[in-house]
């Protein structure tokens, strides 16, 4: 029995050593919490989620790609990803927005953007094909269609987002949004409304699936 119960735990940290740690590199407290559930939620010890002090999106990439380099320098395998927003349409210049997805790009780093914001994502469990410009517009449609209109920012109703994403709604509706955009001729990436969200929460349900 004692041998085969080492041969056991051998087996499982085995198995968690080839699992890639997925470093996700948040720019608000609303992403901060979504994925802090998701970790709970999976029982994920190769989930990092961190929000760097200096979060806006260029030093955001700049923080995802220097903790990667930290984790790799332990031997850890590392997929980074940085999360952050375009927020409203005046506000997206100001913000380097589209420097610092170039910057990922260049870093290696993957990004998953929303324009306007993270809420678009979450939107889009319930409505799949509404169209959005702003944060507030985006923010006050959530909050009207949560379970008794409980929506408040950064608290997302978690819980009834993992019951409609397991539907693949979500999912389904982020990636017919892009083609829409692209089909109009369009850089889906710098779309307004659009996430790449789905990308990285589709990244962590692949990597939770047994080894």
């Amino acid at each position: 029995m004692g041998g085969r119960g080492r041969s056991e735990r051998s087996r499982r940290e085995r198995a968690r050593s080839e699992r890639p740690t997925i470093l996700i590199m948040v720019e608000g407290e609303t992403e901060l919490n979504y994925f802090r559930y998701i970790k709970r939620r999976l029982r994920a010890r190769w989930i990092v989620v961190e929000k760097p002090s200096r979060n806006d999106p260029v030093n955001l990439v700049l923080a995802a790609r220097n903790e990667r380099r930290a984790l790799e320098r332990q031997g850890l395998t590392i997929h980074a990803w940085a999360v952050f927003d375009a927020e409203d349409a005046a506000s997206e210049g100001a913000r380097k927005y589209a420097e610092a997805i170039g910057q990922a790009e260049k870093f290696g780093v993957s990004v998953a953007n929303s324009s306007p914001c993270f809420e678009y994502w979450a939107l889009l469990h319930y409505a799949p094909g509404i169209l959005v410009e702003s944060p507030a517009e985006a923010v006050r449609e959530l909050g009207r269609r949560v379970s008794a209109n409980a929506y408040s920012k950064p608290d997302l109703p978690c819980d009834e987002l993992w019951g409609i994403l397991e539907s693949g709604t979500p999912v389904l509706a982020a990636e017919a949004r892009r083609r829409q955009i692209e089909s109009l001729g369009d850089e889906p990436r710098f779309g307004r409304p659009v996430t790449y969200v789905d990308l990285l929460v589709n990244s962590v349900l692949e990597c939770a699936k047994p080894l």
